[in-house]
Order: structure tokens, then sequence, then C-alpha cells
């Protein structure tokens, strides 16, 4: 959580924001959610009104799962979708409507895990003295 006044640099005033994300992960599909809260200025969204510097807040809710299509050692794969809902001030109806929603569909592509070996006793190159 952003515990700290930022000051934004197009307007000088100061906005909050927050940001809490959740992921589970099982051998088959992985669930995920984000729940985020900023504000910003009229300014900053781009929006001619007589006051640019009013903070608005956006706050957006989103929740994705994906199935796992390949894992190997060099990359897994996987193919989710995703939506978003979001909640904003009433200024911004005009520009946004009423109750704005977006979704996705994804093809992610990921690093496999690395491991550690534990092995204290192993002799690791370029490190003899």
């Amino acid at each position: 959580m952003n515990q700290y006044k930022s000051t934004t640099s197009s307007t000088g005033y100061p906005s909050n924001s927050f940001l809490f994300e959740s992921n589970l992960q099982t051998k088959g599909f992985s669930v995920f959610t984000r729940i985020e809260s900023v504000q910003k200025s009229f300014g900053e969204l781009q929006i001619p009104v007589a006051n640019e510097n009013k903070n608005n807040l956006i706050n957006s809710f989103s929740l994705g799962i994906s199935k796992y299509l390949s894992k190997n050692k060099y990359f897994w794969m996987d193919l989710g979708v995703m939506g978003y809902l979001y909640s904003i001030n009433p200024e911004l109806m005009d520009y946004y409507g009423k109750s704005p929603v977006s979704a996705e569909v994804f093809l992610r592509i990921i690093p496999p895990r690395m491991y550690v070996n534990k092995s204290i006793d192993q002799d690791m190159p370029g490190m003899k003295m």
C-alpha cells in the first residue's frame, strides 16, 4: 500500500493510490485478482474542465483465470481470460459511461521456476581461493 502522498508531476497537487494483488496457482490453472484505487486529476486524464487540478477517485477490480497449455524446462505457456470492473466519480461518467467494464483474452509465456541447489558441499566454479 502506498503510505506516502505522491506529488504528480503534471499538476503539483498530491494524489494517493493503493494496489492489492492475489494469485492462486495449482497444477492445471491459475486464478488471480487485483484491486486498485488511484486519484487522477482532470488534467492527467486530459479532460478539459475549469478546475483541471481536482482529483478524481478511480477504483478497479479485476479477476482472471488461466489454464496451463504447456510446461517444459524452457518455458510455460497458458491461455487465460481477465475481466475488469471500474468505479468512477460522477463527473467522469460523460467520458467513461455509467459502469465501465473491459475484458481480455491472453496467451502468456512464462520463464520456468528456478530451483536453488540446497547442497552446501558442492564447489562453485570461480569461487575457489
